[in-house]
């Protein structure tokens, strides 16, 4: 039986295990481990609602409360702990708190695993990507952070919204760089369908600069909207990449990861949100799309942003 321990027992913690433990998702078994900050009495009743669920569809998956020392001999690792944006604030403003958290966990990984694959959800991904994979000394291909799934996602939506079609519709809409403002959607390699007809999108159709701006601010207004961070369609993205990880797909997923050498996208020794093959044995290539002269320029305001950031006192400290 599959191991996955999600550390965090909030609202996108509880939804990952929900979604795992649906009988409904490719017929899997599951044993899941829900961490939470508080006793662990506490995470037990925090749980007992997946516990039922599991009870309506006849699932044979376990879900339980953990402590330390439960995330050993995890097949894989979700870190979604740590505090959550509100509004006004950014997802960088959350480092001082969050950086803590991902060295916790690193130091746990690392005393208790055999190298799992591990999602980081924590903001600000890319900072805490690099902390866990330094604490826990885990191949490069083995930590991985939700960014672009979620971001491109978002940018789908927002392209079919524009259009008036369903996101059933539109293919190929990637998001590329930081996880903040200055990721990037890239429209060159869009395609829509249409009458089973696949064809570039027009742009003459949509204001990019608008549909980019939406882009960038979705979280935020999310955030502003509801008081919280979303945790829905996070929950469901790292789902996706737990499942090209452990069904061995060799799916293209886009999230953040470290990169070095890549003459195509002009970076080198930096965690930055790209598309990757991922199979059983985590990433295993970086993948080339298109980019316009326009967009390979803010990518590469994007990477520069993000260097000075991954240079921050906090990170360097626990990563010296």
């Amino acid at each position: 039986m599959t191991k996955i321990s999600i550390i965090g027992n909030g609202a996108i913690g509880k939804e990952i295990a929900s979604l795992l433990a649906d009988s409904h998702y490719d017929d899997n078994q599951w044993e899941i481990v829900l961490f939470g900050k508080d006793k662990l009495e506490y995470t037990k009743h925090a749980i007992q609602d997946l516990l039922d669920k599991c009870a309506v569809y006849n699932s044979a998956s376990i879900i339980r409360a953990g402590y330390d020392s439960d995330i050993a001999d995890s097949d894989c690792v979700v870190i979604v702990a740590g505090t959550p944006r509100k509004d006004g604030m950014t997802r960088d403003d959350l480092l001082v708190n969050n950086a803590q958290v991902g060295k916790e966990w690193g130091n746990k990984i690392k005393k208790y695993c055999n190298e799992p694959l591990v999602i980081v959800v924590t903001n600000p991904v890319e900072q805490m990507v690099k902390i866990v994979r330094t604490v826990a000394n885990l191949p490069y291909n083995k930590v991985i952070g939700l960014s672009g799934e979620l971001d491109s996602a978002r940018f789908k939506w927002h392209i079919a919204d524009n259009l008036g079609i369903n996101t059933q519709c539109v293919n190929d809409a990637t998001v590329i760089g930081a996880h903040n403002a200055t990721m990037v959607p890239v429209f060159s390699n869009i395609t829509i369908d249409s009458n089973n007809t696949i064809a570039p999108i027009d742009l003459s159709k949509i204001d990019i600069d608008v549909i980019i701006a939406q882009v960038r601010a979705h979280g935020a207004k999310v955030t502003e909207f509801s008081g919280h961070s979303a945790y829905i369609a996070p929950a469901t993205a790292v789902c996706k990449m737990l499942r090209a990880y452990l069904k061995n797909d060799s799916t293209r997923i886009s999230c953040t990861a470290y990169v070095n050498n890549s003459d195509y996208y002009n970076c080198k020794d930096i965690y930055i949100n790209l598309p990757f093959m991922i199979n059983n044995k985590g990433i295993i290539s970086v993948v080339e799309i298109n980019l316009n002269e326009s967009e390979r320029a803010l990518f590469l305001e994007s990477v520069s942003a993000t260097n000075r950031v991954l240079q921050s006192d906090i990170v360097k400290d626990i990563c010296k």
